[in-house]
């Protein structure tokens, strides 16, 4: 039984040079398609990076009966799990976080997480001119109420309306 040990190796060995040959194909294929996204499946990424900050804000609150407070980076830390509970609220790639420790939107401009008059969050993106333009209507900045006025026609065509 000894002699067919080998053989399994080797056969081992090309499986495991066969998938990492496979799974850097698959790398090459999808990284440009990844990093060249449509300007309008950008702002969809914001879009439900906003709705899952504000979900993670309304559930810390829940659990620790108040928001986080403090800088935008203090309150990431605190929704990643630096929190009295060590409860963990947001689960982001560390990419999506810049040096100064903020999440930041698919165009690398940190997400604005505001309190309104009666305390509660508001979270917006300030969309692909970068600017902060308040989250007024006329603006590209990217808020939970941005129009979902995208068609599969403008899908197609990569341009928003």
């Amino acid at each position: 039984m000894k002699p067919a040990q080998p053989a399994k190796r080797r056969l081992l060995g090309w499986l495991v040079v066969f998938f990492l040959v496979t799974a850097a194909m698959f790398v090459g294929l999808l990284l440009p398609a990844i990093l060249h996204a449509s300007p309008i499946e950008k702002r969809l990424v914001a879009k439900v990076d906003v709705l899952n900050l504000e979900s993670a804000l309304e559930a810390y609150r829940t659990v620790l009966g108040k928001y986080p407070t403090g800088t935008a980076a203090q309150i990431l830390s605190a929704l990643r799990g630096e929190n009295a509970s060590s409860n963990t609220f947001l689960t982001i790639a560390p990419h999506r976080v810049n040096a100064a420790g903020e999440y930041v939107d698919t165009w690398r401009t940190p997400y604005r997480i505001t309190f309104d008059g009666t305390g509660k969050p508001f979270v917006y993106s300030f969309g692909p001119d970068r600017q902060d333009n308040q989250a007024s209507p006329q603006s590209d900045d990217v808020t939970r109420n941005t129009p979902e006025t995208w068609t599969k026609r403008s899908l197609f065509s990569g341009r928003i309306p």
